[in-house]
């Protein structure tokens, strides 16, 4: 019974808006939408009470891109948060790039996929963060002079693991999710 659920963007693929063309046969954007509507509809179901939040990935950013791009006059009027129907299912929209946070620690998409990618949020953010965006756990930890640890962890994903666009290329994703003991005290605990 969490009193914060957070959903780490990248919730939907949308390869049917995806300029990298890597999937010979994309699914239609009502084939993405749908299903992610009914996992949100059981996250909400499974945890009434919670705050919901989601956090736009990348993944979620294709969708302005594409009206931007191809529907000029529809922008503003179409986004991911009515397609999905946040509002309604009483889930808070955090755009890509701002972290929310909780506490100490904040939580962002995440943005560099290097071989040392929890190391360069930490030191972008300056802070603790957690993110997802490469879909490989990892954590990384600095002391500072003044006694307090700061940390970056990432997340691994809970996709398949054999998008099509990867063509079968190794990608070193795994499952996973985090749970985050919050204090009181802003104080944290992270469980990957």
């Amino acid at each position: 019974k969490p009193d914060d659920v957070v959903i780490g963007g990248d919730f939907i693929d949308l390869e049917s808006m995806s300029s990298h063309g890597n999937n010979p046969r994309p699914p239609t954007l009502v084939e993405e939408l749908a299903p992610a509507r009914a996992a949100l509809d059981a996250i909400r179901k499974a945890n009434p009470r919670a705050k919901i939040t989601y956090l736009e990935g990348n993944h979620e950013t294709r969708f302005s891109r594409w009206v931007s791009n191809n529907a000029k006059p529809l922008h503003g009027s179409l986004d991911i948060p009515s397609q999905l129907g946040l509002e309604k299912r009483g889930i808070e929209w955090v755009e890509y790039g701002k972290p929310w946070r909780v506490g100490k620690l904040h939580f962002v998409h995440g943005f560099w996929c290097t071989d040392a990618h929890a190391k360069k949020h930490l030191i972008e953010y300056g802070s603790s963060v957690t993110y997802g965006h490469t879909h490989r756990p990892q954590v990384y930890t600095r002391g500072l002079v003044d006694g307090s640890v700061h940390g970056a962890f990432a997340m691994p994903c809970m996709r398949t693991l054999d998008a099509a666009y990867l063509q079968h290329k190794p990608s070193g994703w795994m499952h996973g999710f985090g749970v985050y003991y919050v204090l009181p005290s802003g104080l944290f605990n992270v469980y990957t």
